[in-house]
């Protein structure tokens, strides 16, 4: 599977914001099961025309809200859910993104 091409398919916004939403989606449908590893920081910032420290700070957002875990040089992977669930904090701010009273 292309995972940049699925992350550019469903893209919101190129902010890091909306790549967070778009990762979560993407995961939460299971586009992106369980192990899949994401391209590197630098990859996505230039495929997306980012910067690298918006896609950082949209891959340790999803790091905290538990649908990615790091492994160092080994790269960053998509967390079995049924395993890692992330917070429920993480979830409920993730729905309304983008919404104001």
């Amino acid at each position: 599977m292309d995972v940049l091409a699925a992350v550019l398919a469903a893209a919101e916004p190129h902010t890091g914001e909306g790549l967070t939403n778009t990762v979560a989606r993407l995961v939460r449908s299971g586009t992106l099961p369980a192990g899949t590893k994401l391209p590197t920081v630098r990859e996505v910032a230039a495929a997306l025309h980012m910067s690298p420290t918006a896609v950082s700070s949209a891959w340790t957002t999803l790091t905290r809200g538990g649908l990615l875990r790091t492994e160092g040089r080994r790269g960053t992977f998509v967390v079995d859910q049924q395993t890692e669930p992330a917070s429920p904090r993480f979830w409920r701010a993730s729905l309304h993104v983008g919404e104001y009273p």
